[in-house]
This record gives C-alpha cells, sequence and structure tokens, in this order.
C-alpha cells in the first residue's frame, strides 16, 4: 500500500502459524503476517515452516512472551527469511538485561 508522497507500508495481520489463518491473511489480500510463537510452535518448526512455505508473504515473528527461547527463534526466522523479530515484553530492567545478554552473544547473527 502506497500513502501520502509514496512511502510504501506493509499492513500485517497477526496470527499463529496454521493454514487456516494463513488462508485468511492470503485471502484479504494482505502482503504480510507476524507470527505468534510460542515454545510449542518452535517445537515444531519443520512444520511451521512447511505450512509458511505454501503462502506468499512477508513474515515477521512474535517472539514468545515467556521464556527466551532465541535459538529456536532465529532458526525459524532464517528459515522463513522473516524481516523482523519483534520482542514484545521488554517493559522492566530485568527483561531488558536478558535480551540485552543473549542477543550480544551473537545468536542471531549466526551462520545456518
Amino acid at each position: 500500500m502506497t500513502v501520502g508522497a509514496g512511502n510504501k507500508i506493509t499492513i500485517a495481520a497477526k496470527c499463529s502459524p496454521e493454514a487456516r489463518y494463513l488462508d485468511r491473511v492470503s485471502e484479504a489480500g494482505l502482503e504480510a503476517v507476524e507470527l505468534y510463537t510460542n515454545e510449542a510452535w518452535l517445537a515444531r518448526r519443520a512444520e511451521v515452516v512447511r505450512c509458511c512455505r505454501q503462502y506468499p508473504l512477508i513474515y515477521a515473528i512474535h517472539a514468545p512472551v515467556e521464556g527466551c527461547l532465541l535459538e529456536p527463534l532465529a532458526d525459524l526466522a532464517r528459515e522463513l527469511e522473516a524481516v523482523a523479530v519483534i520482542y514484545h515484553p521488554v517493559f522492566w530492567e530485568d527483561e531488558w538485561q536478558r535480551l540485552v545478554e543473549t542477543t550480544g552473544s551473537g545468536i542471531l547473527e549466526r551462520e545456518p
């Protein structure tokens, strides 16, 4: 979608990585999706990737709000060529510090 003076914005829906929801996103004509994840979805990463690859969408990944599962999250992001990983629970100093320490380890930059 182009707005204003030619600025392109991408509208995304947020949903779990299931065909029934990704079908709706595609049918609505949206270009992108923010995938909801949790520990269970990340444990089924191969299934998630197979499902998502059926849809020509731009992917962003919503990090689980419980725990700090950056390795499987980074793997999923790479496999889907996600444009972003959204990490929401950075409201308190201890959560922010944990994120900084974990991402500072280079886990998000490592090669597959």
